[in-house]
């Protein structure tokens, strides 16, 4: 089987629980257990929650160093990446910004976890973009029923 170069994308750090950790985490010990290049990544524009200050804040001093803390446990501490995309600088951290746009727009494939990012909107390319839904049938029903906002979201 070939090794394929796979990006998740989710809100990991952004949602700094436990359960946001073990569903993200859970998506890449499996594609690595497959034997697959994994990379994770966060590039949302939502600005992330700092548990200790109890509401969303417009910096990272909170999600980096959780995320470094994650990804490291993970076995992946030289393969994950976070873009401040809620700046005005929209800086990276983890992979430089060039290795990290190249992942994301030479991947096999990229998972966004739950639409973690809208890639047209941030203004990223990306390549086989792959949505995975968590909330099971939400977003199948109210794509059915023609809702514009899902369909424009699943669509991306």
């Amino acid at each position: 089987m070939k090794k394929l170069n796979i990006v998740v994308v989710g809100t990991l750090a952004s949602d700094p629980y436990a359960g946001m950790a073990w569903m993200h985490m859970q998506m890449v010990v499996g594609l690595l257990r497959l034997g697959h290049h994994v990379y994770y990544f966060e590039t949302t524009s939502t600005w992330p929650y700092n548990p200790e200050l109890g509401m969303r804040v417009n910096n990272s001093d909170y999600a980096i160093p959780y995320l470094k803390s994650v990804v490291n446990r993970f076995g992946i501490a030289d393969r994950w990446a976070y873009r401040c995309s809620f700046s005005e600088d929209k800086q990276w951290f983890g992979l430089n910004k060039n290795k990290a746009e190249d992942m994301l727009a030479n991947a096999d494939l990229v998972f966004n976890i739950s639409a973690a990012t809208r890639f047209l909107q941030e203004e990223l390319k990306v390549g086989r973009l792959v949505y995975f839904g968590t909330d099971p049938v939400y977003h199948e029903i109210k794509y059915a029923q023609g809702d514009v906002k899902v369909k424009d979201l699943v669509d991306e």
